[in-house]
């Protein structure tokens, strides 16, 4: 997209004269300062704001986002992370990144997820007596019907989820999920939530946790009305929650764990 200054021109280096160097834009993220000799040799570099109609930034609510010209993307953060998006072919030449577009009227629905995540999780799928299988895939819990050919998500959680547990009366599940780059949003917590309605029951821990939730396990002896966690922190702390006790549960007791790491509990 376009900036402001629509003039491809290039400034010019300093003459034998002046001796003074071209001014830095106030956007440095991706500017080289050219330089100037006596001999005027020197050739400016791209700026990103208004010296290069190439790459243009936008000062509306997205953070440090830019407009490539020659690529048709849009890189900005999302959550604290960098991403890349690509406009459509037929607006590249007159798209606008300053301009502030209403959003359609249209909602986007998830149809399916592809992928499971098994390098660094385990004990992590299980079969409900819905016929569905529950496992997780980034920050989404999936709940596939193989025979229907079919899927069901949870959306509840707002980073990566890293574990899973299911209830003994085999219908709630609790995911518990890793820390985000956000610091509001993506602080590591514990869902509860049904796995027929995908109704959040309870959110536990938020600010209780250092990293993530590696372990989940709900209490066998006493049909579940505890739940045992494992912090992926330093101490890899265990802690038992009374997850039915007011709104936000209570934390019982907390001590360090193992100081390898734990995937596996049972309780």
């Amino acid at each position: 997209m376009p900036s402001d200054n629509k003039s491809n021109s290039k400034p010019t280096a300093a003459d034998s004269k002046g001796g003074s160097k071209p001014t830095t834009p106030e956007n440095k993220s991706t500017t080289k300062t050219p330089t100037a000799d006596n001999k005027s040799s020197s050739k400016p570099t791209t700026s990103v704001n208004k010296t290069n109609s190439k790459t243009t930034a936008a000062n509306n609510n997205t953070r440090d986002a830019t407009y490539n010209e020659e690529e048709g993307s849009v890189r900005m953060f999302l959550r604290g992370r960098p991403i890349n998006l690509y406009a459509p072919t037929a607006e590249i030449a007159s798209y606008d990144i300053t301009k502030v577009a209403t959003a359609p009227s249209s909602k986007l629905k998830l149809d399916w997820v592809y992928g499971y995540r098994g390098k660094d999780c385990r004990s992590n799928l299980y079969l409900l007596p819905t016929g569905e299988m529950v496992y997780f895939v980034a920050s989404v819990a999936v709940l596939y019907n193989v025979e229907e050919q079919s899927q069901r998500h949870y959306l509840g959680h707002t980073d990566d989820i890293k574990c899973l547990t299911i209830h003994p009366n085999k219908l709630l599940v609790a995911t518990g999920q890793t820390a985000g780059h956000d610091g509001r949003e993506g602080k590591p917590h514990i869902r509860v939530w049904n796995s027929v309605s995908l109704a959040t029951v309870v959110v536990l821990g938020l600010g209780e946790f250092e990293r993530s939730i590696s372990c989940l396990s709900f209490s066998k002896a006493d049909g579940g009305s505890l739940l045992c966690a494992i912090d992926e922190g330093n101490d890899h702390n265990i802690s038992v929650w009374d997850w039915q006790k007011n709104e936000k549960g209570h934390k019982i007791t907390e001590n360090p764990g193992q100081s390898n790491r734990n995937n596996i509990f049972c309780y």
